[in-house]
């Protein structure tokens, strides 16, 4: 997996093509970012099967700005009852790993070293979770380079356009640089 966003968006042309792919890869069709992140033309597709009053089109955006309002939303949609909870607080915040092979030998544990950890019971002791939680730290992120900004805001200017027609929604600041 190549961690450098600008890198990994100039990569997806030659991956399509079956180039520099990374070793192991399942899905390669996760890889072609323009694609994937095509928003417009992906709601575009999932109106053509489903009935647009099946779909809720909720944004992050809101999410962030008002938890308790999107959860609202979200329930309503649903047709289920608030739990009455108002406190939202951050899961799963974006983390990134201080040792990338220490986390590839928790996730693809050798045969040898899974005897040893059921030998000594260290599952029990939670030490597999101590370590993630030690070996990951909160990651924050450098603001995009403006050229590459501007290159991704070309780029999905029609999808951008799609959606607000789909959503009925302005999205224009999404445009911005």
């Amino acid at each position: 997996m190549e961690p450098d966003l600008r890198k990994a968006w100039s990569l997806q042309w030659k991956r399509e093509e079956g180039r520099q792919l990374p070793p192991g890869l399942v899905a390669a069709d996760a890889l072609f970012y323009g694609q994937v992140a095509s928003l417009g033309t992906q709601l575009e597709s999932l109106f053509s099967i489903f009935p647009r009053e099946q779909v809720g089109v909720l944004f992050h955006e809101d999410m962030v700005s008002d938890p308790r309002a999107f959860y609202k939303q979200a329930l309503r949609f649903l047709c289920v009852p608030s739990d009455g909870r108002s406190d939202f607080p951050v899961l799963n915040a974006g983390r990134y790993h201080r040792w990338p092979r220490v986390e590839a030998l928790i996730r693809r544990r050798p045969q040898e070293l899974e005897w040893v950890i059921s030998r000594l019971k260290l599952r029990e002791l939670g030490l597999g979770r101590a370590l993630r939680r030690f070996s990951t730290a909160a990651d924050v992120r450098a603001p995009l380079a403006p050229e590459f900004r501007l290159e991704l805001i070309d780029y999905f200017s029609p999808e951008v356009d799609k959606l607000e027609q789909l959503t009925r929604r302005d999205l224009r600041h999404w445009l911005k640089n």
